[in-house]
Parts: C-alpha cells; sequence; structure tokens
C-alpha cells in the first residue's frame, strides 16, 4: 500500500516536471524564432552602415541563439528522462537502475518549486525556463516576426523596427537573473542595439534634411543654392537596408 501512495505522489510530481518542461520548451522556441529575426534584421543593418556595433550585435545573437539551442536539446533530453519515468512510475516498477537520471530530475524539481515558493526566477538549471514567458512578449515575438517578412522603406522605419528589438531585448533582460549562463548576452545586446539606434536616428535626420532640400515647394523655388549640401548629405547617408528581392 505503501508503494502504490508513494507511486501516485511520484507521478504527480513526474507529470508536473513534465508540464513545465514543455512551458520552458515553447518558451525557448519562442526566442529562438525572435533571434533569427533579430538576426536578420541586423544582418541587412550591417550590410549598409559597415559598422562595428552591427557586426559584434550579429555575433552576440548568434550566440545567444546557440544557446538558446543547447537549452532546448537539454529540454528534449529531460523531458524524454520524464517520460520514462512516468512509464516506470505508472506500471509500479523499481527505480533502482534509473539513479541517475532520477538526480537530473530532481534537480529541475528543487528548480521548479523554489520558484513557486519565491514567485520569482528558479534557479538555474539546464532546459528549464527561469520563469514563464509573459504573454505580452510572446505577442511582441509574434509582431515582430509578421514585421520581418518586409523590410522598412526608410530609416524613420528602422529606427521603430530597432526601438522594438530593444524593448523586446530588455524585456528578456528580466526573465534570466544574473546567475544564468547567457544572462551577459541580452544585456549586452541591449547595449549595443541602443547604440545601433542612435546612429539609425542620425541617418534618419539626414534622410529628412535631404528630402527637404531637394523638394521644390513653389514656382520661384532657389533650392539649387543646397547644391553642395545635398552631396555632403549624400555622401554621409547610407543607403536603407532592404531584404533581398524587395528592390526588383
Amino acid at each position: 500500500m505503501e508503494v502504490l501512495i508513494l507511486n501516485s505522489e511520484l507521478d504527480k510530481r513526474l507529470i508536473n516536471i513534465k508540464q513545465e518542461l514543455h512551458k520552458s520548451e515553447e518558451s525557448f522556441i519562442i526566442i529562438a524564432n525572435y533571434l533569427k529575426c533579430l538576426g536578420r534584421d541586423l544582418f541587412l543593418l550591417n550590410k549598409s552602415l559597415e559598422d562595428d556595433c552591427s557586426t559584434l550585435s550579429r555575433s552576440m545573437a548568434d550566440s545567444w541563439l546557440c544557446q538558446i539551442d543547447r537549452q532546448l536539446d537539454c529540454n528534449y533530453n529531460l523531458i524524454s528522462i520524464v517520460n520514462k519515468l512516468i512509464s516506470i512510475s505508472l506500471q509500479k516498477e523499481s527505480f533502482a537502475e534509473m539513479g541517475k537520471f532520477v538526480d537530473k530530475l530532481a534537480e529541475v524539481d528543487a528548480s521548479i518549486l523554489d520558484g513557486n515558493v519565491s514567485r520569482s526566477a528558479n534557479r538555474p538549471v539546464d532546459g528549464l525556463m527561469p520563469c514563464v514567458l509573459p504573454d505580452d512578449v510572446k505577442k511582441s515575438v509574434t509582431q515582430i516576426e509578421l514585421n520581418s517578412m518586409t523590410s522598412p522603406n526608410n530609416w524613420q522605419g528602422w529606427n521603430l523596427r530597432i526601438t522594438s528589438h530593444i524593448n523586446t531585448v530588455n524585456e528578456f533582460v528580466k526573465l534570466f537573473p544574473a546567475s544564468h549562463s547567457f544572462a551577459s548576452l541580452p544585456c549586452s545586446l541591449s547595449v549595443t542595439l541602443t547604440q545601433i539606434n542612435r546612429v539609425i536616428k542620425e541617418q534618419s535626420k539626414l534622410e529628412n534634411l535631404l528630402q527637404i532640400l531637394t523638394t521644390v515647394q513653389q514656382e520661384n523655388d532657389y533650392s539649387s543654392v543646397f547644391g553642395m549640401d545635398v552631396v555632403i548629405i549624400r555622401q554621409q547617408l547610407r543607403p536603407v537596408p532592404i531584404l533581398v528581392g524587395e528592390d526588383e
């Protein structure tokens, strides 16, 4: 009778672990999809701006994506283990030969329980999200994915897009405690994206100024007196990043 009670309680714990792991899987996939969108945008910007900051940002985004892929691998491994243990538990079999696998899940279980008690981020465990991914962050990522299907047609549009990226990355910063293996990546990426956005804002100002100087406003217009200024601005203005095929 005691064995049945033990297994019943164990079943509940294992099923809870499985549910949390699947939530983490979903969250890691969402983050991975976001980073792919960010990577594409940074690739386009780097190609246009040819600056060190966008190059560094691309590298950090790629590194973060690799870390997320690693977390997913760990997550899938843990899900496989918990599924096997659930089957063993339901069949009332012995766990004597499964000690090392039980130990792995014990760490996950402890992290989940810690998070439930403290109402904050779980202790870092590979394969498990530190906390639940908020719905508003999911919506932001979905919107970014939709936006990434096309590219902005001017620098003002790119300013808005990178601002959206900064806001999203800052939300991710809040999700990963400093003790997490890649917590520094979103923090650093937020800084470099902010710097890129400063450059983009300057490009947007040049773009607007060029439009003003080259727009004929009346019949006796003397815009030609700004000819040298127009030449200088065009030399400073970088081409607007566009997806391959959009310029056709």
